[in-house]
């Protein structure tokens, strides 16, 4: 897009969760307040702790999603 302008936006900010063994949990907000962007990245962290993915691609990914 020509003219575009690039806006970060902390969509993770502040975030803090404990999960246990077995245990369900749903992710429920409002639209655009990072429930998918929070997904991928437990993913990446998942697939990192499997040693699937390089712990460089990590880094890099939360450095650019988190604040």
């Amino acid at each position: 897009l020509d003219g575009a302008v690039e806006r970060r936006v902390g969509v993770l900010g502040g975030l803090d969760l404990d999960v246990a063994q077995g245990e369900m949990l749903a992710l429920v907000s409002p639209s655009g307040v990072g429930k998918s962007t929070f997904l991928h990245l437990l993913g990446l962290l998942l697939r990192a702790a499997l040693r699937a993915v390089p712990e460089s691609l990590v880094r890099e990914t939360l450095a650019a999603h988190c604040e």
